[in-house]
């Protein structure tokens, strides 16, 4: 059997629609929620979840940073996205560093840098009935 990674990412954005007019509207968009968990192929298993842990490894503080963002974004009457105030998230932020295992820091260090907000806007607005 061949050797696996899985990698999650999740965010709970919260929205709210601040203008609309002429085809398109305005929202206002906070992180309230990051959860990300990986399984590398050597076994190594990590996991942070915004709401559940006050420390985490350094391989997820770049997650850890998307809690608490504030952004804008206007959407087009097709759920396009016309203007994003935040095209990429910030990379660091304080929180408390967990050491782990060298196993787990492997395995929180093989994830991607977090899906931009621009595309988890995309996800949503493109999805979402008319």
């Amino acid at each position: 059997m061949p050797d696996t990674t899985t990698q999650v990412e999740s965010l709970r954005i919260k929205g709210a629609c601040t203008a609309s007019g002429e085809g398109k509207s305005t929202w206002t968009f906070t992180v309230e929620q990051v959860e990300v968990e990986t399984t590398a192929d050597s076994g190594g298993k990590a996991k942070y979840d915004s709401a559940k842990s006050k420390d985490c490894l350094s391989g997820f503080v770049r997650y850890a940073a998307l809690k608490g963002v504030t952004f804008t974004a206007t959407v087009g009457p097709e759920g396009e996205i016309q203007k994003c105030s935040l095209e990429e998230w910030p990379k660091t932020c304080d929180v408390k560093i967990d050491k782990g295992t060298t196993v787990k820091n492997n395995a929180a260090d093989l994830m991607p840098d977090p899906t931009g907000p621009r595309v988890w806007l995309e996800l949503v607005f493109h999805t979402a009935p008319g």
